[in-house]
C-alpha cells in the first residue's frame, strides 16, 4: 500500500480547486439522542465524550419529543413544562457537549410537536434552550421525523405544521437564529438493475416502493420559502452503494433544489446507514406477502429468504460495513450533499430492534450495555466502521468546500476532495475508496497547488488499519513535501479506503485558482460572446430537467456552438442534460483564430428526477488548460443534448 509518484498504469484524475461540488459542507455527523431506557453513568458519558473528541462530528442530530418535556396546562390554559425530567437532563448533557465543542445541532421531534395543535409547545421549548440555558448552537429544527411514513399525517398535514411553526417562530423572534428542516423523508431505496433502467424513463421518484423523495419535490413546489435546509434519510443496499446509485440520487436532488430554490441552501442526509433487511426498516406493518413482492426490487445482494422485520443492522460489526459507509459518503460529497448524520451512535440509545435482553436497536459504533444484561463485554469496543467514519469526519470538517471530482470510470473506485479554509490559505483532504476485491490504483493531480504539502495517510483495509491504545485511527504514513501538481499515485490492493489529509499537519497552501468567475445559467444570451444561428433556449418541461427552466439546445441540423471570452481562462465546469449520447465538444483559443481541442472528463451521469430518459452530467477539463486561453468554444453535436450552465474561472 505504498504511495509514490504517478504509476504508469494508474488512472490520472485531475481536480480543479475552483470547481465546487455544492454549498459549504456541514460535515459528517452522528445521531445522538437521549436514551430510551438506559441510564448512563458518568463513566458511560466520559467514554462517549472521549470517542466524540476523536471523531469531531461536523454536526449532531438529536431528537427530543414534546411528550418528554410537556406536562399539560395550568388553570389559564398556559403550557406547563418538565425542564428537570430525566430525558431533558440527558438532552442538556448532549447540548452542553456540542456547545463546548462548537458543534452545530439539528434538533427535532419524532412526531408532531404541536400537541393539541398548540404551536407554543415546541416554540417555548426552543426558547428555553436558547434564551434561558444559552444554547446558541441549535441551528435547525426538524419538526417531524420521517413524516411520509406516518399513517396519521400526510403531506398537507405536514406542510400545515411547517406553516404554523414558522408563524410562531417568527412572532417570537426564534427565526433570527433558527431555521426549519424538511421534509426529512423516510428512505427511498436504491436501485436494482431493473429499477435503474426504470430511472431512464420515469426518474428517481419511482425507483423505490416507498417513493419518499417525492416529498422533496412537493416541498420545493409548496413551501420553499419556509425551509432553511432540505434533508432526506437514506438506508442503502449493498448493491446500490457498490454501483454508485446513491451518487445518482443525490446529484439529481441537489440540482433540483438548486434550480427550484437556491444553490446555497443545504441538502443533507438526516440519517444514513445500510438496510437492515429486504423490507423497509421503518415499516413494521409490511406483510410477508408484500415483503416477498418487494424483496427483488430492493436488495438483490441479500439472501433470497425474506425474514420478519428487525430494526438492527446485521453487518454492523463487519469490516465491510466501514467500506460501504465510506463509499456512501464519498458518493454524497461528490454529488454536492451538504452533510450526513450516521445512524447511530450507541446501541443502548434506542429499544425495539430485538437485539439482546433489552431489545436494543443494534446500529451503533458500540454498545454501552456491553458486559451487562447478557451483552458481551466486546460490545464496549469500537466497531470497525468507527475507523472510516471518524477519519472522514476529521478530514472533511464543517466549513469545508467540497470539490467536483471527475468519475474514475472504474467500477467501485471513487474519490472525494475538499479544500478547508485555514489561516488565509487552505488545507486539503482526499478520500479514495475501492469498493471491490480487485486491486486498484489512481493518480491524483491538483494543478493549482503550487507548493509542497504534508499529508497524513490513513489506511482502512481488512488487515491494515493502524490504531492507538484507545482504538482510534492513526496515520499509516505521513508524507512530507508532496507536490500535488505533479501527481500523487495511490494504490489500493483490496477492498478498502485511503484518506489523505493536511488537516492538523501544520501546513497550508495557497491555491493558484482563477480570480474571477463567469457564470451563465443560460436564461438569455447576454453572457455569450458569439454563437451560431442554429441555437435556441429551451424553456419546455422543466420538471424533466430537475426543475431547470432554461437550457441551450440545437434548433437546426449540424453542429452548433457558443463562444465565451475571458482573460486567462484557467478552468471551467459545464452542466448538461442528454438522452442516449452526450454531444458536447470544447475548444480553447488565445485569439479566436486557432482552436485547440480540450480533453474532457465527467462526473457519473445521474438520471434526472423528472425522468423522460434524460441524464445530468457535470463536465470538466481533463487537465490544466494551456496558458493564454482567452476564449472557450462549446459545441453541441446533437439535438439530444441541452446545455444548462457554464462556469468559467479566469484571471
Amino acid at each position: 500500500m505504498s504511495t509514490g509518484r504517478a504509476a504508469a498504469r494508474a488512472r490520472v484524475i485531475t481536480i480543479q480547486t475552483d470547481e465546487l461540488a455544492g454549498p459549504s459542507f456541514m460535515g459528517l455527523g452522528v445521531e445522538w439522542d437521549p436514551y430510551d431506557s438506559f441510564k448512563p453513568t458518568q463513566a458511560d458519558w466520559d467514554r462517549t465524550f472521549q470517542r466524540l473528541d476523536h471523531m469531531r462530528p461536523g454536526f449532531i442530530r438529536v431528537v427530543e419529543p414534546a411528550s418528554n418535556y410537556f406536562a399539560g396546562y395550568d388553570a389559564a390554559h398556559n403550557p406547563v413544562y418538565r425542564w428537570n425530567a430525566p430525558h431533558v437532563e440527558q438532552l442538556r448533557t448532549i447540548l452542553d457537549y456540542a456547545q463546548s465543542h462548537g458543534i452545530e445541532v439539528v434538533l427535532g421531534d419524532w412526531s408532531d410537536p404541536m400537541i393539541n395543535g398548540d404551536a407554543r409547545i415546541p416554540a417555548d421549548f426552543l426558547a428555553q434552550l436558547h434564551d434561558v440555558y444559552g444554547y446558541t448552537n441549535i441551528r435547525y429544527y426538524n419538526l417531524m421525523n420521517e413524516p411520509n411514513d406516518s399513517a396519521d399525517c400526510g403531506f398537507g398535514c405536514w406542510t400545515g405544521i411547517v406553516k404554523a411553526l414558522s408563524t410562531e417562530f417568527t412572532k417570537l423572534g426564534l427565526s433570527r437564529w433558527l431555521e426549519l428542516v424538511g421534509p426529512d423523508n423516510a428512505n427511498s431505496w436504491d436501485d436494482t438493475s431493473s429499477a435503474q433502467a426504470l430511472d431512464r424513463t420515469s426518474g428517481l421518484d419511482t425507483d423505490n416502493p416507498i417513493g419518499g423523495d417525492s416529498w422533496v419535490t412537493a416541498t420545493l413546489h409548496a413551501i420553499p420559502g419556509l425551509i432553511g435546509a432540505y434533508d432526506s434519510h437514506r438506508y442503502a443496499t449493498i448493491w446500490g452503494i457498490e454501483h454508485g446509485v446513491y451518487e445518482d440520487q443525490m446529484r439529481a436532488r441537489r440540482e433540483q433544489i438548486s434550480n427550484l430554490d437556491s444553490p446555497s441552501k443545504p441538502y443533507f442526509a438526516g440519517e444514513v446507514g445500510l438496510t437492515a433487511r429486504q423490507v423497509s426498516p421503518f415499516s413494521a406493518r409490511t406483510t410477508r406477502r408484500e415483503a416477498q413482492r418487494l424483496a427483488p426490487l430492493i436488495d438483490p445482494s441479500a439472501t433470497p429468504s425474506v425474514s420478519a422485520f428487525v430494526d438492527s443492522q446485521p453487518h454492523i460489526g463487519e469490516f465491510d460495513y466501514g467500506v460501504w459507509m465510506a463509499d456512501m459518503m464519498i458518493q454524497g460529497i461528490d454529488a454536492g450533499l451538504s452533510g450526513a448524520s450516521a445512524w447511530d451512535l450507541d446501541d443502548a440509545m434506542h429499544v425495539g430492534g430485538q437485539y439482546g435482553s433489552q431489545n436494543l436497536k443494534q446500529w451503533g459504533f458500540w454498545n454501552s450495555l456491553g458486559g451487562q444484561d447478557g451483552y458481551p463485554v466486546s460490545d464496549l469496543e469500537l466497531r470497525p466502521w468507527f475507523y472510516s467514519w471518524s477519519v472522514l469526519a476529521r478530514s472533511f470538517p464543517a466549513g469545508s468546500e467540497t470539490l467536483t471530482v471527475p468519475s474514475t470510470g472504474v467500477l467501485g473506485l471513487r474519490i472525494a476532495a475538499a479544500k478547508i479554509p485555514s489561516a488565509g490559505a487552505y488545507e486539503l483532504s482526499f478520500a479514495v475508496v475501492n469498493d471491490s476485491d480487485t486491486p486498484r490504483s489512481v493518480t491524483l493531480s491538483v494543478p493549482s497547488v503550487t507548493g509542497p504539502l504534508t499529508l497524513a495517510r490513513y489506511d482502512y483495509f481488512a488487515g491494515d488499519r493502524p490504531v492507538d491504545s484507545d482504538g482510534f485511527p492513526v496515520p499509516a504514513q505521513v508524507l512530507q513535501g508532496v507536490q500535488l501538481a505533479g501527481g500523487l499515485s495511490i494504490k489500493l490492493p483490496s477492498r478498502g479506503l485511503v484518506v489523505l489529509s493536511s488537516v492538523d499537519s501544520g501546513t497550508q497552501v495557497a491555491l493558484n485558482d482563477g480570480t474571477t468567475t463567469l457564470l451563465d445559467r443560460l436564461g438569455n444570451w447576454r453572457e455569450v460572446y458569439a454563437r451560431s444561428k442554429g441555437l435556441k433556449l429551451d424553456h419546455r418541461d422543466p420538471a424533466q430537467f430537475n426543475g431547470d427552466r432554461s437550457r441551450a439546445t440545437t434548433a437546426a441540423k449540424g453542429v452548433q456552438y457558443l463562444v465565451y471570452r475571458a482573460s486567462q481562462i484557467s478552468s471551467f465546469e459545464l452542466k448538461a442534460y442528454y438522452r442516449k449520447t452526450l454531444g458536447i465538444r470544447v475548444y480553447g483559443s488565445e485569439d479566436g483564430a486557432t482552436w485547440t481541442p480540450i480533453s474532457l472528463a465527467s462526473t457519473n451521469p445521474a438520471p434526472t428526477v423528472g425522468g423522460g430518459g434524460w441524464y445530468l452530467a457535470e463536465i470538466l477539463p481533463n487537465q490544466a488548460l494551456p496558458a493564454g486561453t482567452n476564449q472557450l468554444k462549446i459545441e453541441l453535436t446533437n439535438n439530444r443534448t441541452e446545455l444548462s450552465e457554464v462556469v468559467i474561472q479566469a484571471g
